[in-house]
């Protein structure tokens, strides 16, 4: 990563990718099966889930994000208060008389702003968009790693730049989700950007309403 960036490793946890609990909810942790140790099949391959992984401390949140990911700054203009670009490692790709770098393969980006709390998200956000001259379409309510947000831009499933907007305390995060095409792995970034989403975490500060 990029120095100059708090990023510290985050602690290994291990998890078995055994039979999972029919009652058990998104993300948590399988249960090794009565008896399981008498059974003549091989037993559960187990992983630590953070190998290969960084905690990002950046302005109010923390996330989970591959050990290789570039962190630079992002440009931003008033009401935004901070910006910064996850990026995976770019790729060299051939080309007539030799080689050139190619894009990253994969982009997320991460802004932070200030907003009264006297002011609704969702009218706020449409604010922000008029701004950039995006289409203001309804925004739906999705979860992220388990808190409120809402989604402009794309569809899940769609092509094409996507927002996700999270408030707590009167600060705000977008999370915006650039399809790289020209990547080897364009057919999975979505799926990429969503599970770094998922290991989203306000801070101590931001979730306790105090100042981050």
């Amino acid at each position: 990563m990029k120095t100059g960036i708090s990023v510290l490793l985050a602690a290994a946890l291990a998890a078995s990718a055994c039979e999972r609990d029919p009652d058990a909810g998104p993300g948590e942790a399988a249960r090794v099966p009565s008896g399981a140790e008498e059974s003549a099949e091989a037993p559960p391959e187990t992983r630590a889930t953070t190998e290969g992984l960084a905690m990002w401390r950046a302005n109010g949140f923390t996330m989970l994000v591959p050990e290789s990911a570039d962190i630079v700054p992002r440009r931003t203009e008033p009401p935004a208060t901070w910006g910064s670009i996850l990026a995976g490692p770019g790729f060299v790709r051939e080309v007539e008389g030799g080689r050139e770098a190619g894009p990253p393969t994969y982009r997320l980006d991460a802004i932070t702003y200030d907003k009264p709390d006297s002011i609704d998200l969702g009218a706020w956000v449409v604010e922000r968009l008029a701004e950039r001259g995006e289409s203001a379409a309804p925004a739906v309510t999705v979860a992220i790693a388990g808190e409120p947000a809402l989604r402009t831009g794309a569809a899940s499933r769609e092509p094409g730049p996507a927002s996700y907007w999270l408030e707590r305390g009167g600060r705000v995060v977008e999370f915006r989700l650039t399809e790289e095409p020209e990547s080897p792995l364009a057919g999975i970034q979505r799926h990429m950007q969503s599970l770094i989403l998922s290991t989203f975490r306000w801070s101590d500060a931001v979730a306790s309403g105090e100042a981050p």
